[in-house]
């Protein structure tokens, strides 16, 4: 890939000088990232904020060309494994952009590395898993999250709305139609959106929490669970009410559970955990907050 990025250079023996991540340069900020010119929509206009160039399905798999063993690799070593080493470049630059953006890899002066968040999509074995995930990646796109924050959950949600919101509160203002398309086919690979997107359809309904793709209507609105445990000692109960309320504090309400069993879901957005008490999470970060939980619960010996 000889002369092909930016600060790259020919020695004066006529060797390539490999490219590094400085010398790369970055997608502006402030274009439409969504081609490679003028006819494609790529830094050709400073109006409008930028958004992705791919959506959370095409990161998918174009993080599965990294080398998941090193963990990490030069610039022109994954450009080659994305078969960029001829074309135009930018094609490259945007895709590195929109990894960016869903926080899947970060740069140093000399290489690209995987993020935890990347390494947790690429490593899920099962649906919980992979639907957990693929929620906590399509979250960190911080665009994405502001709008499926805005939309109403389990109701239709009228495009419209949908765009008059990207353009005035996220200040996106080209190519809009093709954002909202993103979202949306972003939203079914992270199991948020209800049956299959439809490019330019006037409504889409989102859930409040994660379902794997596939999965039958009745764990809509759950996500990694509910997952059954034997009920737990009075004296676990008190421990782990000491250890929720002392993290969550007054974001925690408790009720006495209905049955016997250990369960931890997500309901309209909130972390429900049960185990002899119902203790209810008030969070706006759910997808975040609920593999810590599951974690500490697995150390208790509960299925979660």
């Amino acid at each position: 890939m000889a002369n092909k990025f930016k600060g790259a250079h020919a020695s004066p023996m006529g060797t390539h000088t490999p490219a590094t991540a400085d010398s790369l340069p970055r997608a502006d900020p402030r274009a439409d990232h969504r081609g490679d010119g003028p006819k494609g929509g790529g830094p050709s206009s400073t109006r409008g904020r930028g958004f992705a160039y791919i959506g959370l399905e095409q990161c998918d798999a174009v993080l599965r060309k990294f080398d998941q063993r090193a963990k990490e690799m030069t610039l022109d070593a994954y450009a080659r494994a994305l078969g960029h080493e001829e074309g135009p470049i930018s094609r490259f630059l945007h895709k590195l952009n929109a990894l960016e953006k869903f926080r899947l890899i970060d740069r140093d002066k000399e290489s690209l590395r995987l993020t935890p968040l990347a390494i947790s999509m690429l490593n899920a074995r099962n649906e919980d898993a992979v639907a957990v995930a693929r929620a906590e990646v399509f979250f960190a796109y911080s665009d994405f999250k502001r709008l499926f924050d805005y939309c109403p959950k389990g109701k239709d949600v009228d495009r419209a709305s949908a765009k008059e919101f990207t353009t005035t509160k996220l200040g996106i203002l080209n190519r809009v139609d093709e954002f909202v398309d993103l979202f949306t086919e972003s939203a079914h690979f992270a199991g948020l959106l209800e049956d299959r997107p439809s490019r330019r359809a006037e409504t889409f309904r989102l859930r409040a929490a994660a379902v794997p793709i596939g999965a039958s209507p009745a764990s809509s609105g759950k996500i990694a669970g509910p997952a059954d445990s034997p009920r737990m000692a009075a004296a676990d109960v008190d421990a782990w009410l000491d250890l929720v309320r002392g993290t969550y504090g007054p974001q925690c309400k408790v009720t006495q559970s209905p049955d016997d069993k250990v369960r931890l879901h997500v309901v309209d957005g909130d972390i429900t955990i049960e185990l002899a008490v119902r203790i209810v999470i008030k969070t706006s970060a759910a997808f975040t907050e609920l593999p810590r939980i599951a974690e500490l619960m697995r150390r208790q010996g509960l299925k979660a």
